[in-house]
């Protein structure tokens, strides 16, 4: 490997081996050989234009392909008229018997629901029946990062962990992170998102995480 040390503004001089990399001159590299570094991989979207009872993600998509799945919600609202709760739920065979018990969740969220910005509440919640939850307020839009690990693998417990904020209400805004898991190790081939009323615009997105 012909790299030289310099002082001063040059600190490394030289190349690089070839491999896979299409130029090998240490100042021209633009990208990672392939496997390097990770990304995100689309595989399903779904964009509400009517009410949708929930967002459902079966064993053609949650495989074994991916230790890590993200989902992406982006101005998600619901129909209610009081805060739209969403529950992330799980199922170890494919949507037939969801998994309601046996979660070990926990949320930490700031929020404001009385000025526009000057009273906040520091608020932590624990919740045994779902994997991950939020509850934005009516006429709200939740957006958030989601994303799962190992849910398809029988040796470690599958794990959540959520980072979001809604308060398109003028009062009401909030920022909220948490964590979760499945306390039993079990395979999972189904994710599901689950409003206590119906979604009803937005989008909510699959990704396979690659590492």
């Amino acid at each position: 490997m012909a790299i030289t040390r310099l002082g001063g503004a040059n600190a490394i001089s030289g190349t690089i081996p070839q491999g896979n990399i299409a130029n090998a001159s240490l100042g021209a590299v633009t990208a990672l050989p392939a496997g390097v570094g990770g990304s995100l991989v689309k595989l399903s979207s779904s964009t509400f234009s009517s009410s949708t009872a929930s967002v459902n993600y079966d064993n053609t998509l949650i495989t074994s392909t991916y230790d890590i799945y993200a989902i992406h919600m982006v101005g998600v609202n619901g129909t209610g008229t009081s805060a739209n709760v969403i529950r992330v739920r799980l199922s170890a065979d494919n949507g037939s018997t969801m998994r309601t018990t046996g979660y070990r969740s926990i949320r930490r969220r700031i929020y404001n629901n009385v000025d526009d910005g000057s009273t906040f509440i520091d608020q932590t919640n624990y919740y045994s029946d779902t994997l991950l939850y939020t509850s934005p307020d009516a006429d709200d839009l939740q957006n958030a990062v989601i994303y799962i690990y190992n849910p398809t693998s029988s040796s470690k417990k599958t794990q959540g962990q959520m980072i979001g904020t809604f308060g398109q209400a003028a009062t009401y805004h909030e920022m909220s992170h948490q964590a979760g898991r499945y306390d039993t190790a079990e395979a999972h081939n189904y994710i599901s998102l689950i409003p206590a009323t119906d979604f009803l615009s937005g989008t909510i997105a699959l990704y396979g995480v690659t590492t």
